[in-house]
């Protein structure tokens, strides 16, 4: 025997409202973990801006095209070349640049970037680092 049961206007009502304040304590809870998240990388960045880098010590450094032809000429300008010997800006396309005893590599490989044990810097850092004023 199947059974129908009527609802009240009042109860669909309070039931509606009931589903709304359910998925607005939803969203409260998961904007709440974004806002977290958001300054829990806040703080990894401002560790990171506070690193120093002493000129010579391995570094890799993330860049774009532009920065990176500004970072080779800075590089070339303090005695830093490309392990081959070459001195002319090249390889823009690669994303990732590291240096090592002197010798500046290329990669655009984010694993070969992730894996490298070299202290990771931003162009920041580096700017700071190399043009001393």
């Amino acid at each position: 025997m199947l059974r129908l049961q009527i609802i009240s206007t009042k109860k669909l009502s309070r039931l509606k409202d009931d589903l709304q304040k359910s998925q607005i304590e939803n969203f409260s809870l998961q904007f709440k973990l974004l806002l977290k998240n958001l300054t829990i990388k806040r703080l990894e960045l401002n560790k990171k801006s506070e690193i120093k880098l002493k000129v010579g010590e391995p570094f890799k450094i993330r860049v774009t095209p532009s920065e990176s032809k500004g970072i080779q000429l800075v590089l070339f300008k303090n005695g830093i070349f490309w392990a081959n010997g070459n001195r002319e800006v090249s390889s823009l396309n690669d994303l990732f640049l590291f240096v090592e005893n002197g010798s500046l590599y290329k990669s655009s490989s984010e694993y070969s970037f992730k894996t490298c044990t070299f202290l990771e810097i931003t162009v920041k850092q580096f700017l700071q680092t190399y043009l001393v004023k």
